[in-house]
């Protein structure tokens, strides 16, 4: 929906915590991005297999601060996903 495109739009305007290296930061906006996808599928099935992937994804990532390429890398992938 153009809501959504907006929303994905807005949290990759806002990919400074990727810039400035602040994992945590990144992180959550990560989270938000990938929420808004899941949200705009519209399906309860794929809602339920991502809530399982982040809960391991972010017990993973607890302690375990993301380099400053890999924020970028990420930031990259994100607006390719957006286009």
């Amino acid at each position: 929906t153009l809501e959504s495109q907006v929303r994905l739009a807005q949290l990759l305007a806002s990919g400074g915590a990727a810039a400035a290296g602040d994992s945590h930061a990144y992180y959550l906006a990560n989270q938000r991005f990938h929420a808004v996808i899941v949200e705009a599928a519209g399906s309860r099935h794929i809602a339920d297999a991502y809530a399982g992937v982040a809960k391991r994804l972010a017990l993973y990532r607890i302690g375990r601060p993301a380099p400053r390429a890999d924020l970028a890398a990420s930031l990259g992938e994100h607006a390719r996903i957006r286009d």
